[in-house]
């Protein structure tokens, strides 16, 4: 483009060699208006569409240098386009003396997404504490994703998210917390059948059984709700119903097995 040129005609240009099928021309083009542009804008988007889903080496090294050098509040925003070009380990360099909530969520998902426990576990402990409810459900996510179920609790309590909190402890095996975070939440079938999960784990098989009876009035039939009521009525002794639940859904031999084995 000839210096002076509007920015609206060079994009018109743009997308002409574009259509014309001249894609290198094209990307030039796209780069120079994108030089100043923020990681939302239409041209750095159209960049990250030609460059496709494996980027070249050279495309990978301009998000990089422009994620390390974004304000804070936009760092978030590049380390997620260099996410999705596969470039994780760049998109954690950018993102790692940040401490705007954005880019300590989009830093939790990068470590979920390289399955680095043991970041991860070290990223929420720093920053649960100060954390507002959308990060602290955003760590509480990537913690799950890992099984990570004891950060997970604490994280979704500090959201306000006491039922996800509840069965988060219960499959850390903290049944004591369990009870408690469950016994306060909100109630609903899941909240109702991990209460007396977490019951009947601490040999409170009786108390557990209003509680059961209560997430069976809710449940469904299909997915992960048939599979609670499989396991709700067979705590309830009642095995023919379960067996019979069991048998109507439509579960791979090896589901059925595991299932069963949640009662059994």
């Amino acid at each position: 483009a000839q210096p002076g040129t509007t920015r609206e005609l060079r994009a018109q240009i743009a997308y002409q060699l574009l259509n014309l099928g001249d894609k290198a021309r094209a990307e030039t083009m796209f780069r120079e208006l994108a030089a100043d542009s923020g990681p939302r804008s239409p041209e750095v988007r159209q960049l990250a569409f030609l460059w496709g889903p494996r980027p070249s080496a050279d495309a990978r090294a301009w998000l990089k240098a422009r994620a390390e050098n974004a304000p804070a509040s936009d760092r978030a925003e590049w380390a997620s386009l260099l996410v999705n070009a596969g470039d994780l380990k760049s998109a954690e360099t950018a993102l790692q003396n940040s401490t705007a909530p954005e880019a300590i969520a989009a830093l939790a998902g990068i470590y979920a997404e390289m399955r680095d426990t043991t970041r991860l576990r070290t990223l929420i402990k720093s920053a649960l504490p100060g954390a507002d409810a959308p990060l602290a459900t955003a760590l509480a996510q990537s913690a799950d994703s890992l099984s990570l179920s004891a950060e997970a609790s604490m994280a979704y309590e500090r959201a306000g998210k006491l039922g996800a909190a509840g069965r988060a402890a219960f499959f850390a095996g903290d049944y004591g917390r369990a009870i408690a975070l469950l016994s306060k939440a909100e109630q609903s079938a899941e909240t109702s059948f991990y209460w007396g999960e977490a019951l009947t784990a601490s040999n409170r098989g009786k108390d557990a059984a209003v509680h059961f009876r209560a997430a069976l009035a809710r449940l469904g039939h299909e997915g992960e709700s048939r599979r609670m009521r499989v396991v709700a009525l067979a705590r309830l002794k009642d095995h023919a119903a379960a067996e019979r639940e069991l048998a109507a859904g439509s579960h791979e031999p090896d589901d059925t097995a595991s299932i069963r084995s949640a009662y059994t």
